[in-house]
This record gives C-alpha cells, structure tokens and sequence, in this order.
C-alpha cells in the first residue's frame, strides 16, 4: 500500500522530466515497449535499460525505482531465465538434463544447454527493458494530468471527456481508499483482531470482513461525488475548459525527437537484421 502511494506521489515531484509534456513522455513509453519487440540481441537491450536508469536519476527517482525492482528483477527476470532454455530446442552444449539419458523413452528431455541460457538471458532483458520503462513513467508521470491531456485531445477529435474524467476519478479516490483501508485495519487491531495469524484460509476469512465497511464507504464516497457533480451541472455541455492546459515546449519536441528516433534506430536494426540474436 505504502509503495502505492509513493508511486502516485512520486509524479507530482520536480524536475526536469517531470516537467515534459505528460503526451511526449507517453509517446517514449510506447516507443520502449515497441522496441524489445523489434530488438532482441542484449547488445542493444542492456543500453534500452540504462537509458530508463539514466532518465530515473535525472528524475531523482531512481530510489523510488529500485525499491520496486529490487522485487521484480529476481522474481520475474530471474524465472525467466532459468526456466526458458529447458524450451530452447536448437541448442548443442548441454548444461544438464532435467531427465538422465537412461530412462527409457523419455530420457535426455529436458536439456538445458548454453544457447538457451543466452536466449533466455536476452528475453529476459526485453521484459526489462518494457518493465523498467513502464515504471519509471509511472513514477515520472501524474496520472491526472495525463488524463486531462488525454481528455483535452478526445475532445479536439470530436469524443467524449468524461472517459478520461473516469480514469481520473481512480486515481484521485486511491489514496483516500488506501488510507480508508489502512484505518479500518487498525480499529481490527485494536480490538485484538490477529489478521496475520493462522493459515492461508483463516487469514483470508479475516480479511474479507474488513472489505464489507470499505466497500461501504467506498459507496457512500460515490454517492456524494455524483450529488457534486450534478450540483456543478458535470456534463451539461458538450464541450468543457480544462482548467490547466499544456503546450509543447523545446524540451518537448527535443524529447519527442530523441523518441522517434530510437524508434527508427530499432525498425532498422530489425530490418537489417543485426538486432536480432543469431541463435
């Protein structure tokens, strides 16, 4: 929960990225999850993932960033690469075999050799690079601007606010549900309510009582949303103000420039060939 928070929070600090247009920054996510599809040799992957850690500093996020992936890293990158080159099958140097060669009509299944360990090594590195990306334009973007951003072009091309507004409203209410939850959890404790103890069953019993005064809240907090927002007339018109706007600067276009161009660099590595593993 706490790590939640910190990561709503982190996108309303100050600092040069920060500062870019919450659409370049999006344009630079997009580019960084088309490119480990594009791109899978490790030569070009490990740069994609400092490039994200490099950014991060400039941000002054990058505590923030690993803390989270001092979590992921090993989980998901390291399950990755030890199960992936039992699925490699063109490989020729065995490691070990999960099945000895004498079990009859199964035996030697299951090799893992060094060409898988490379291959799962480099898709390992593309899952970084998509996920250290994703990340830190979280940490580096407030979801409400970005919605309002979103809003301000659906509205340009002739749709509807009010689905950006909606994104908008869940962000906004997360900490006040966050800390609803957290408040209600303490008043268990209180009571000498031992939520962390007993088994997986017993825990989950516990906890699902604290869920029936959050849902409940979390209802009330809705109704006297939707009576403000009837009381400002939300919806009246057809086209709305926003009330902060935002405008291209140098940076921007630098960004977006740097974005495009990493695009490209990728599409031609992928055409030419040399951004593929030869594996």
């Amino acid at each position: 929960m706490s790590l939640l928070l910190e990561i709503l929070e982190s996108g309303k600090m100050k600092s040069p990225i920060h500062k870019l247009n919450p659409r370049v920054k999006l344009v630079w996510w997009i580019v960084m999850i088309i490119l480990p599809i594009l791109i899978t040799h490790y030569i070009y992957t490990i740069p994609l993932v400092l490039l994200s850690w490099v950014l991060a500093v400039v941000a002054k996020v990058h505590k923030s960033l690993g803390r989270y992936l001092l979590v992921t890293y090993p989980a998901l990158l390291g399950f990755i690469i030890l199960t992936w080159p039992f699925f490699y099958d063109k490989g020729g140097r065995v490691i070990f075999t999960l099945i000895p060669k004498w079990v009859p009509l199964i035996g030697g299944k299951g090799a893992y050799t060094v060409e898988g360990l490379i291959y799962g090594t480099a898709m390992a590195l593309r899952i970084a690079v998509a996920v250290t990306a994703s990340m830190f334009f979280v940490l580096c973007t407030d979801m409400i601007d970005l919605a309002n951003c979103i809003g301000e072009d659906f509205q340009r091309l002739g749709g509807s606010y009010k689905y950006p507004y909606m994104v908008v409203s869940s962000f906004r209410f997360l900490p006040s549900f966050v800390g609803t939850f957290g408040t209600i959890k303490e008043a268990y404790l209180s009571r000498a309510v031992a939520l962390d103890k007993g088994g997986i069953i017993e825990k989950g019993r516990k906890y699902i009582t604290l869920f029936v005064p959050l849902i409940d809240t979390s209802l009330k907090s809705a109704y006297d949303m939707t009576i403000a927002m009837e009381l400002k007339a939300f919806g009246a018109v057809p086209k709305r103000t926003f009330y902060k706007t935002f405008k291209m600067s140098a940076g921007d276009y630098l960004f977006l420039a740097f974005s495009i161009l990493l695009l490209i660099a990728g599409i031609y590595l992928r055409i030419t060939g040399k951004g593929v593993l030869p594996l």
